[in-house]
């Protein structure tokens, strides 16, 4: 899909290296198919790797294009890094001083502030070098606990690496998406009493808005509440909400 927003002109030249890089350095690059693609929406993202080096990122770029071209992009970088690649200050990288108490909580302060924003995607790599994704336990960036109970809006998306060579001269880049995790999940209330004995009221939140011009939405529906009542319906009945589609929209 095309996507919705032109990238920033510093992922754009980062995007292009990250190609031109990977077709010199990788005889291919495989994504599993145990892989599970990300949901489609606003929720602000975490997605961090089971270790850190060089080739992460890069392939961090090209996941970003073909998955998450719709969101705004943050990831830390020590200052040497940003002063060697000033272009990595367009697509949204924090400048992080690596080690120290002080240091850890400015970048937490830094992480949890993007993630306050939809439509965001903070990467984190592993405080460890080249490592076994089949690794037990996992070794986990020490930021992403803390945001795991700092934010509970958020999701937490699993990204394994490795880099094999198979008896070749260059290695393979392989690639392995987990499943989301939401730190809190939100629950469903159900009163199956209730739903089979009482009269059932359906009403479609889009078409309620509270001022013309407008789409619907749930804090619109409340207002309609105490009619619905009044009229003997004690059910409230909502349609499947889906996302509204990017692609081949008319």
């Amino acid at each position: 899909h095309a996507p919705a927003v032109a990238p920033p002109r510093g992922l754009r030249v980062l995007t292009w290296y990250a190609h031109h890089a990977a077709r010199r350095a990788f005889a291919g690059l495989r994504l599993s198919r145990q892989s599970v693609m990300p949901p489609r929406n606003d929720r602000p993202l975490v997605v961090y790797f089971n270790h850190s080096s060089w080739w992460d990122p890069l392939l961090a770029v090209m996941l970003t294009e073909r998955l998450f071209h719709h969101k705004t992009h943050h990831a830390p970088v020590t200052p040497a890094m940003l002063r060697r690649f000033r272009w990595f200050g367009d697509p949204g990288m924090t400048t992080v001083e690596p080690g120290g108490w002080r240091n850890a909580r400015r970048q937490a302060h830094a992480a949890v502030s993007a993630l306050d924003a939809p439509d965001t995607v903070l990467w984190l790599a592993a405080p460890v070098g080249l490592a076994d994704p089949r690794q037990r336990p996992t070794p986990l960036p020490a930021l992403l606990p803390h945001l795991a109970r700092r934010c509970d809006h958020i999701g937490i998306i699993p990204l394994a690496l490795e880099y094999p060579f198979w008896g070749s001269r260059r290695p393979e880049a392989l690639i392995r998406i987990g499943r989301a995790i939401y730190p809190h999940e939100l629950q469903v209330a159900v009163d199956p009493v209730l739903a089979r004995t009482g009269a059932w009221y359906e009403i479609f939140p889009r078409s309620c808005p509270g001022k013309i011009g407008a789409h619907g939405n749930f804090k619109d529906v409340e207002a309609h509440l105490p009619r619905v009542a009044e009229m003997g319906f004690d059910v409230l009945y909502l349609p499947p909400i889906h996302p509204i589609g990017q692609a081949f929209r008319k």
